[in-house]
Parts: C-alpha cells; sequence; structure tokens
C-alpha cells in the first residue's frame, strides 16, 4: 500500500487540486474512503494537501449536513485561505501567465487590479492566447469575451448560452440564494424532459453543482 512508498524514501505527499471541480455523484464516498485508508495506515509521514475554492469547501466536505472523513479523521490539518493578490503578486503572476500564453504587451494599471482576482487572470490569459494586451478593457469586456470563447470552444450558440448564464443569475437574484433548484432552471429554459441543460457549461467551470445528487447549479 502506501507505508511501503515513504520506508526508503522519506515522507509522501498526496496533493489532490481542484477538488470543487470533482463532479461524480459518489465524490463523498470515495473521499471518506480514501480518508479512512490513509488514517488506517498510522504513518505521520503520508501527508495529504487538497486545494478547493474556500467558497466551497463547507459543500464539499459536507454531505447532507454530515462531515466528511477528511474533516472527523484527520487530526493535524490545516486550513489556508489565499485570497486576492497584492499588486507585487499580481506582477509576478501576470508576468508569468503572459509567458505560458504567449500573451505580449505592457499591462496597464487597470489590468493589473484585473489580475488580482487569481481567476480573473486565468480569463485574461485565456481570452488574450498569442495576442497582445489590451490598452484599456473592462472586467465587463474581458467576462464577455471569455463567456464567446468558451461558447464557440464548446459548439454552443451565443444566444443559449447567454439564455442559461442569464436564467440562472436571475433566478439567484429572486430567491436571494448562491444556488438554485435545476427543475426552476429546466422550467425558465422551457427545456423538455431529454433536453439537458448545456453540459459543456459545467466542464468549462462556468456553471457547478452545487449538491452532490446534482439537485443544485450555481455560478462557479
Amino acid at each position: 500500500r502506501l507505508t511501503p512508498l515513504t520506508r526508503n524514501n522519506g515522507p509522501l505527499v498526496i496533493v489532490i487540486d481542484g477538488l470543487d471541480e470533482w463532479v461524480s455523484p459518489t465524490r463523498f464516498q470515495v473521499l471518506n474512503e480514501f480518508a479512512r485508508q490513509i488514517i488506517d495506515q498510522h504513518d505521520a509521514r503520508i501527508k495529504v494537501v487538497v486545494s478547493c475554492k474556500d467558497t466551497e469547501w463547507d459543500n464539499v466536505m459536507t454531505y447532507r449536513d454530515t462531515p466528511s472523513q477528511f474533516v472527523l479523521g484527520l487530526a493535524e490539518s490545516y486550513k489556508i485561505s489565499i485570497g486576492h493578490f497584492n499588486q507585487e503578486e499580481a506582477n509576478a503572476a501576470l508576468c508569468k501567465y503572459q509567458a505560458e500564453f504567449r500573451v505580449n504587451g505592457h499591462a496597464t494599471d487597470r489590468i493589473v487590479q484585473f489580475c488580482r482576482d487569481p481567476f480573473l487572470l486565468r480569463v485574461l490569459a485565456e481570452v488574450y492566447e498569442g495576442q497582445a494586451l489590451p490598452s484599456e478593457a473592462t472586467a465587463p469586456d474581458i467576462l464577455y469575451a471569455y463567456l464567446r470563447k468558451r461558447f464557440r470552444l464548446g459548439g454552443i450558440s451565443m444566444e443559449l448560452g447567454m439564455e442559461t448564464l442569464t436564467a440562472v443569475a436571475r433566478l439567484m437574484a429572486e430567491q436571494g440564494q448562491p444556488a438554485v433548484r435545476v427543475s426552476d432552471v429546466r422550467k425558465a429554459l422551457r427545456l423538455t424532459g431529454i433536453e439537458p441543460i448545456p453540459p459543456d457549461l459545467f466542464r468549462d467551470n462556468i456553471l457547478q453543482w452545487k449538491t452532490a445528487d446534482h439537485e443544485q447549479i450555481g455560478f462557479y
């Protein structure tokens, strides 16, 4: 199992990245079994690092109000929240993203401020991949360009994509909730029994299942 890997090689670090992007309906059960196996090893040299959006942590770590073994069983656990970059971090991260995505040009102060949000930095890099940074651009401009690109790559019409996102946003505003029932969204979109909500919206992390039973959705 895992212990032999640490016997002659020192500590074993297991990294699980983007746990909130795992949409399997059996996620909670699989995590519990994984945590149980780690606990049963009784080996302090085995370390587990998990990354997840801070706003989704409680949703990922509970199922029907039951905490997972990650919370109950892993005694020495430390939670670190990473917020927005400061000015220096944003500049450094932007340089790395420009190199990776082949984005040319000098970033204006407005662009750097936009990039203080790690998610929006990634959005910017994807929108302007292989191109030059704009001299001026607002957050709505860049987000709209990102959606247009994702819709095109996913084969979703701009009309259907925006209609779906607008329906979800409107229901969230009306209900005052961060997630809405799938049945309400389907009704708003007038979908038939076999028509799905565009799956590429979930694959591209624009929409996200908010419950393991896939009964509620919201924005990523």
